[in-house]
């Protein structure tokens, strides 16, 4: 990957292409943000202080004692050892947190050097109570590879394997319907505690529970992180912690593990018929237009040209949640950018909600003010954003696979395709090289907003219809009767979508 980003760069240099203002209006909308505007947004990190200094700070405290046991999972006795008691039964998750690194250091230390084979040997049965063993094989392949966007790529499939996992065993154990919604909910129930012991649980919640810990999977998730920023070892310790509850699972032979089903995606017809994006883009224009476009800050194209790497290749089960939570970060340059509010740029603190996709695509934010977005932006851009991430019925695709909902190695072609789609389409935006990708945008409609679905479905309904013999009836233009019956209706709809709007955003905050 690195070498074709390479090519690239040496190509628009030697053209001597500049980044230029995007002047070409679509539909009579034009951009009011120049190149100089966004670029004001870069800086060395995205985190806050508070949270870089936890996530990138090496440990000085060295582990003691050998952290793995005969089976190279986690030893529970030393790790309430290294930790403390006192840590673990008050939850110290601060204090915890800044001593993953040694623990990771650790990790790391003992399983880098294994072959993919080793690896599958001697880890495979503990990781098949996850459902999707495959997806911590892929990620240790990745991860011995020293690539610095691997661990994000660890944390984007294997965060959302593992809360999937955990809501199975969850609900097994307690004989419920339903498990907590937030990730640091499920952490903190007595019955995955009572299974697993407190001291595993006490390092999952420092690594992936509440913003007060190192919370690495919604750091990665919301796109902050840029390659190099996050250690490797992370990813490791990631691994050998799904494998130690697979080993105490294991020894456990009274818990009958119940899987739920995979969600499955059904909006591939609607996209291919309604969504017309470019079919002769190849790889190169996708980079070209990548490096071109100031819609992607410059620390972060690395991330984007190997999305478009593995999209090419076949992966989408890569390229989809990197460009999802990629797109997130670039769409919140922009938001920060027109609503004069910097702030929200880096992660928030433990007593803050992180600025994201759900508040920035609202038309009015919290304090009453129309969201600048929506003006910059256009209609056509922010009906595209709502189809793929917010809509009800639509696939909603981030909040889907970043929960674990359904089995990333199902995501078609189709909907990978739709996702290269939105992301290039607001990288030509805001890059005057390109106009291929922003041309079908001119009179993109909502393909999944209750009145899209209303209107598929009475022009079904009428092609259904016998023929009308009177012919007074029959001279009645299809599409007017449509629009005329959805005018009728549109107001009571459209309350029942801003209602499930809310529902939906008041659920999927959780991502803090």
């Amino acid at each position: 990957m690195a070498s074709a980003y390479q090519v690239v760069g040496k190509q628009l240099q030697n053209a001597d292409r500049k980044k230029q203002v995007r002047d070409q209006a679509i539909d009579g909308h034009v951009s009011s943000l120049n190149c100089g505007e966004l670029q004001s947004t870069s800086s060395e990190t995205s985190l806050s202080p508070q949270v870089h200094s936890l996530v990138t700070r090496r440990s000085h405290v060295i582990m003691p004692v050998d952290c793995l046991d005969d089976q190279l999972t986690i030893d529970l006795v030393a790790i309430k050892q290294y930790f403390g008691s006192d840590a673990v039964s008050q939850l110290d998750i601060v204090g915890g947190a800044s001593k993953l690194h040694s623990l990771a250091n650790a990790v790391h230390g003992r399983i880098c050097t294994m072959t993919t084979e080793q690896f599958r040997s001697t880890y495979h049965p503990h990781l098949i109570w996850t459902g999707l063993p495959q997806v911590f094989e892929d990620c240790y392949e990745l991860l011995v590879t020293k690539d610095t966007i691997a661990v994000h790529i660890c944390y984007l499939l294997g965060a959302s394997t593992l809360e999937r996992a955990l809501g199975n065993l969850y609900l097994t154990l307690s004989n419920v319907r339903q498990c907590p919604s937030l990730l640091r909910d499920l952490l903190t129930t007595v019955e995955l505690k009572q299974c697993l012991g407190a001291e595993l649980m006490f390092c999952l919640q420092c690594l992936i529970g509440p913003p007060v810990g190192l919370n690495l999977r919604n750091l990665i998730w919301h796109g902050f992180p840029y390659p190099g920023e996050i250690p490797t070892e992370f990813g490791y310790l990631l691994i050998v912690l799904v494998a130690t509850i697979g080993r105490i699972l294991l020894q456990n032979k009274g818990v009958g593990l119940k899987h739920r089903e995979y969600l499955t995606l059904s909006h591939d017809d609607v996209i291919k018929e309604y969504c017309n994006a470019p079919t002769s883009v190849t790889e190169v224009d996708m980079l070209h237009l990548i490096i071109t476009s100031y819609f992607v800050l410059p620390q972060k194209k690395s991330i984007w040209c190997s999305a478009i790497n593995e999209y090419c290749n076949g992966r989408y089960h890569i390229s989809t949640p990197l460009l999802l939570s990629e797109l997130e970060h670039a769409v919140r340059r922009v938001f920060v950018c027109v609503n004069n509010c910097p702030h929200r740029l880096l992660t928030a603190e433990s007593t803050q909600l992180y600025t994201t996709f759900d508040e920035m695509l609202v038309n009015t934010l919290e304090d009453g003010t129309r969201n600048g977005l929506v003006d910059e932006l256009g209609a056509p851009y922010m009906e595209m954003l709502l189809d793929l991430l917010v809509h009800p019925e639509g696939p909603r695709l981030r909040d889907r696979i970043s929960h674990g909902e359904v089995n990333i190695y199902c995501v078609s072609a189709t909907m990978a395709a739709h996702v290269i789609s939105v992301a290039m389409t607001l990288c030509a935006y805001y890059c005057s090289s390109y106009t291929g990708w922003t041309v079908h945008m001119e009179n993109y409609r909502s393909l999944f907003h209750p009145l899209s679905i209303l209107r598929r479905e009475l022009l079904t309904l009428i092609d259904a219809l016998p023929p009308l013999c009177n012919d007074e009836l029959a001279s009645v233009p299809r599409q007017g009767a449509v629009e005329e019956a959805i005018a009728c209706v549109g107001g009571a709809v459209e309350g029942v979508a801003t209602a499930l709007h809310q529902q939906i955003s008041s659920t999927t905050t959780s991502l803090h």
